[in-house]
C-alpha cells in the first residue's frame, strides 16, 4: 500500500492507500507492505472522542512491513531508515490534544504478529479513565493480553516510538492483568515519549498475570515520566521474568526514582550489557533501577548484575 493509492492492494500498481481497509482484509500469514509516508487511523477536523478512540488494530498472524519506496519486488529490498513509514495519531488540528488515544492496538495476538520498520508516533492517551484503560494508557501501542487465558505477545522489530504521551506507558502499555502481555522487542528506539505517572516509554502491568517483554538491542532516549521514564514494571514476584539485553538508556528524566522502576519486586530483571548514560532524576537519591515496596533494592549492588553504568 502507498499514499494516494486507490486500488485493492494486490500490487504496487494497484495499491490501496487505506491501511484500515488493508487490515480489515488481512488474514493470518498476510504481509502488508507499506510505502514511505504518513498514515492515520482516521482523519477529522473537529475530532470527537469516537474519532480519537480509533486505532490501527493489528489482526493475529499479520505482518506490517514499513520502509518501502513503492517499487520493490522483495521485502529485503526495503530501506526503513530511508523510506520512513509513519503511523501517526495526529488526526486533527495541529497540537496533540485531539490526537488518537492509541495509535496501534494489538489484542490476543502471538509472536507471528509482527510490526517491522515503522514509526509509531503522536498518540495522546489522556482520557479520564481507570488505570490501564486504552484511552489513557499506551499512546503509541496498547498491547492487550488481559483476561483469563488471554495472551498477547506481538513481535516489534526495527520500530521507532516517537513523541507519544499517556498517563501510563507513553509509548507502549503491556496489559497482562489476569493474562499475559509479553512482546518481543528488538532493534527498536523509544525517544521523546512521556507519561504523567509511570513508564515514559513502556509500562508493564502484570498484576494477577504476566507482562514480561524480552527487549534486545533497543534504545531508550529522552523519555520522561514521574516514575520510570524508561520502563515501569508492575508485576507480582512469582510472575516476574522480564529480560533486557544489549540496550541503552540515555538522557531520560524521572521526577522520582530511577530510569527503570520496579513495583513490588524483590529481584532484578534479567539484564545483560545494558548501558545507562546521563539519566536524570529530581530525586537525588535515585538509582538507575529503583524498587518500591521491598525493604532493600535488589538492584542496588550494580556489580551483581552485568550492567555498564556510564556518566557524561
Amino acid at each position: 500500500m502507498k499514499q494516494g493509492g486507490n486500488g485493492i492492494g494486490s500490487s504496487w500498481a494497484n495499491a490501496t492507500g487505506d491501511l484500515q481497509y488493508a487490515l480489515a482484509k488481512a488474514r493470518p500469514g498476510t504481509e502488508i507492505w507499506i510505502a514511505a509516508g504518513t498514515y492515520y487511523p482516521v482523519q477529522c477536523t473537529s475530532c470527537t472522542e469516537n474519532d480519537r478512540s480509533v486505532s490501527f488494530v493489528i489482526p493475529e498472524g499479520v505482518t506490517l512491513l514499513g520502509g518501502f519506496r513503492g517499487n520493490e519486488k522483495r521485502a529485503k529490498q526495503r530501506r526503513w531508515l530511508k523510506h520512513l513509514t509513519r503511523l501517526s495519531g495526529n488526526i486533527g488540528r495541529p497540537g496533540p490534544t485531539d490526537n488518537s488515544y492509541t495509535v496501534v492496538l494489538t489484542r490476543g495476538v502471538s509472536y507471528a504478529t509482527v510490526l517491522d520498520g515503522l514509526i509509531i508516533a503522536d498518540g495522546y492517551a489522556d482520557a479520564p479513565k481507570p488505570v490501564g484503560h486504552p484511552f489513557r494508557s499506551g499512546g503509541g501501542l496498547y498491547n492487550d493480553g488481559s483476561g483469563v487465558g488471554v495472551q498477547s505477545n506481538p513481535t516489534l522489530r526495527n520500530c521507532l516510538f516517537l513523541n507519544n504521551f499517556a498517563m501510563e506507558g507513553g509509548a507502549l502499555f503491556n496489559n497482562g492483568d489476569l493474562g499475559n502481555a509479553s512482546p518481543e522487542i528488538e532493534d527498536c528506539t523509544f525517544t521523546s515519549n512521556r507519561a504523567f505517572y509511570g513508564g515514559g516509554a513502556i509500562f508493564n502491568n502484570g498484576e494477577q498475570g504476566k507482562a514480561n517483554p524480552v527487549i534486545n538491542y533497543t534504545q531508550f532516549v529522552n523519555n520522561e515520566a514521574s516514575f520510570g521514564p524508561g520502563i515501569f514494571h508492575a508485576c507480582p514476584e512469582k510472575n516476574t521474568d522480564p529480560k533486557i539485553f544489549n540496550s541503552t538508556f540515555a538522557n531520560n528524566k524521572a521526577h522520582y526514582g530511577g530510569c527503570i522502576f520496579l513495583l513490588g519486586m524483590t529481584q532484578c530483571p534479567k539484564m545483560r550489557t545494558v548501558t545507562f548514560v546521563n539519566n536524570i532524576s529530581d530525586d537525588e537519591k535515585a538509582e538507575n533501577i529503583s524498587v518500591c515496596m521491598p525493604t532493600t533494592n535488589p538492584c542496588g549492588l550494580m556489580a551483581e548484575i552485568p550492567l555498564e553504568d556510564e556518566e557524561q
